[in-house]
């Protein structure tokens, strides 16, 4: 851990507090009774352990405590115990939030750890967490599983709300690039930050366009529908890319380099936003194939590109509260690749990082090629209301059954019609 304040112990409004979205530990009825009657009827153990809470995203979220706040809501109490600690990273939240199990009142949801991700964190052993056999099998494995078959009924032009609590996701079967179908999504809503990962063209099923031309005029159509639903201030546009090849469009013998990064920059430009800072998500943390003769010597195709656009309009965002290192790198080596169910590797940690950096919670956050939820999964648990576009219906669906899996109180409504109960059977 780095420089880190805490300050005194104070009673503060258990309202004010905000609950980590991503608490691993789960609690039965039974252990939830005892644990009610145990603050109830000796109000030191509370103040003898109070909540742990950091503001590093501005907002005072529990890393320690979540079910001892619950059960304080529970007896409806006003005001809780708590302890803030200031200049805590991610990493550090995470750490105090598998440490805080010293009572034998909850459990780890390791189905939720896996869903989210953070199996390989837990393989540090600062962590001091032993992995149960089943889980650890899936660890660095995802991207060698075979894909999973989902069924759907969904169509083209099919609308989802998705709610749980504050928040409201909404999803649109239909085409990004089409400006009507990015209004039907918003109607007079607008988007804080938009964080999204197009095709690329290197040869996957869901990219059409054969000519370069083709991809000129998809990118132009993709910035012309996007702009107008972002807001007029305090607004980023962040796209994830890589590099494309001519071979996979128009046969040609020799493979050609097309770099997408400047047909996105020039589209942009030409609706006002602009160009401020790209960071490289080395894919291999660095230790990809380097050429070793001139022969085979090539575009260095483990390194994506993470640009970020502004609008001169808007209002400065980013890096006013967190201290987590990777804010002020500009090449991420630490996060590895991910498929889930479909064809596109995208871990959840690139629009994790976007969205703490750029949106504040109860904000929208804007993925127009939605692919198969992970902007929306992340979205989720860091409080944001994400409105995706989804071209692919089973996309949509794994989209859907994700936020599912992830929210046992997550409802959906597909065009107005209550459709939660026959989709959690499908599950």
């Amino acid at each position: 851990m780095g420089k880190i304040k805490v300050l005194p112990t104070q009673w503060m409004d258990i309202n004010s507090l905000i609950p980590h979205p991503n608490n691993p530990r789960s609690i039965k009825d039974g252990k939830m009774k005892n644990l009610r009657k145990s603050i109830r009827d000796d109000r030191a153990y509370f103040e003898a352990r109070p909540c742990l809470v950091s503001d590093r995203t501005g907002q005072n979220v529990i890393i320690a405590g979540n079910k001892r706040w619950e059960a304080g809501r529970l007896e409806k109490w006003t005001e809780v115990p708590v302890t803030i600690m200031q200049g805590l990273t991610e990493d550090d939240e995470i750490r105090i939030l598998f440490k805080d199990n010293a009572d034998d009142f909850g459990q780890f949801d390791w189905k939720k750890i896996q869903d989210m991700d953070w199996l390989e964190r837990l393989k540090d052993s600062s962590f001091g967490i032993t992995i149960p056999s089943k889980f650890k099998i899936s660890i660095g494995q995802r991207q060698e599983k075979e894909p999973t078959v989902v069924k759907t009924t969904i169509k083209l032009g099919d609308t989802f709300e998705l709610t749980s609590g504050d928040l409201t996701h909404k999803i649109i079967c239909g085409d990004s690039t089409n400006p009507e179908t990015v209004k039907l999504l918003f109607a007079n809503d607008r988007a804080n930050l938009l964080m999204t990962s197009p095709p690329y063209w290197v040869g996957k099923k869901y990219e059409k366009e054969d000519t370069e031309e083709q991809i000129n005029q998809f990118i132009q159509n993709s910035c012309q529908a996007i702009v107008p639903v972002m807001m007029d201030r305090d607004c980023r546009i962040v796209i994830n890319t890589g590099t494309g090849r001519a071979t996979s469009l128009s046969k040609e013998k020799n493979a050609r380099v097309i770099l997408l990064l400047d047909k996105w920059v020039n589209h942009f430009m030409e609706s006002g936003w602009l160009l401020r800072h790209i960071r490289h998500w080395i894919k291999g943390g660095g230790t990809g194939s380097i050429p070793r003769s001139a022969k085979n010597d090539h575009v260095y195709s483990d390194i994506e590109y993470l640009m970020t656009f502004y609008n001169p309009k808007c209002k400065s965002r980013g890096q006013e509260k967190l201290s987590d290192k990777w804010t002020q790198q500009a090449d991420w080596t630490d996060i590895i690749g991910d498929k889930q169910e479909n064809q596109a590797g995208f871990p959840i940690e690139l629009p994790s990082r976007f969205i703490l950096l750029y949106s504040k919670m109860g904000e929208i956050v804007f993925d127009p090629f939605l692919g198969n939820g992970t902007t929306m999964a992340a979205g989720h648990k860091l409080q944001r209301n994400v409105y995706g576009v989804e071209l692919d219906p089973v996309s949509c669906q794994i989209s859907i059954n994700r936020l599912l899996k992830m929210d046992g109180k997550m409802m959906v409504t597909r065009n107005g019609k209550d459709v939660t109960k026959t989709y959690r059977r499908k599950l």
